[in-house]
């Protein structure tokens, strides 16, 4: 068992909010080449292709050149018959390198996908094959630090994704990149909209807490780059 010395006690300091969505819009407009990881947002395609919500098809609406990977065939193929989108790949993010992208990219998006897969080391080392030299790795996590875990874990229960392996919290999430070779640019905590109705209600009052910690947020984004070696 570790020492109470030899335990890291971390000042987070203090941030701005970010809305995920709009951060990673922002940083797609005019990107020259976007390579957007886990495109399909499988098994939501067909919802969010009906409400607009479909984040891939937003990129490609502010972006030249644009590619998606995804394991899920079915929605790739959704996505080609009743959106027209090219440039879709199936295949493990894990081994990005096996895959013909045809080009390297400038841009690599890695939207709330890191806490599913089983390896994070191969990810990062296969993701650095496939960006630019002075490219720019985009990743968003839920947030350990998240305030609702919190009241969850008060009613002894745990709200998870059933395809969730990892928790990242923003020392840990930085010590992943860091350790992989990466170079962490930014980091911010998002926090997401208030639900309609009921619920809102409820979502606002969590989120008043954003001005004690703007950490305790849903998620965090990242911006990191591989280091030059």
């Amino acid at each position: 068992m570790e020492s109470k010395e030899s335990i890291d006690k971390i000042h987070l300091g203090k941030t701005k909010v970010v809305n995920r969505v709009e951060y990673i819009l922002k940083a797609c407009k005019d990107e020259k080449s976007i390579l957007h990881l886990g495109c399909v947002d499988s098994p939501f395609v067909e919802d969010r292709i009906v409400k607009g919500q479909l984040l891939h098809q937003r990129i490609c609406a502010i972006a030249p050149n644009v590619a998606g990977v995804d394991l899920d065939s079915k929605g790739i193929q959704i996505m080609q018959d009743r959106l027209g989108i090219k440039n879709l790949y199936e295949g493990n993010i894990e081994e990005l390198d096996t895959l013909d992208l045809g080009s390297k990219y400038s841009l690599v998006l890695a939207p709330e996908i890191v806490e599913h897969i089983n390896n994070p080391g191969l990810f990062f080392g296969a993701v650095s094959k496939v960006m630019e030299r002075n490219g720019v790795l985009l990743i968003t996590v839920p947030n350990a630090l998240f305030i609702k875990s919190f009241v969850h874990a008060m009613l002894r229960r745990e709200k998870v994704h059933p395809d969730h392996n990892f928790y990242f919290s923003p020392v840990t999430l930085r010590r992943l990149i860091e350790s992989n070779g990466f170079s962490v640019l930014e980091m911010f905590p998002y926090w997401s909209d208030p639900r309609r109705g009921v619920l809102g209600i409820l979502d606002r009052v969590f989120g008043s807490f954003k001005h004690l910690s703007a950490w305790l947020g849903d998620g965090l984004v990242v911006c990191a780059r591989p280091e030059i070696r």
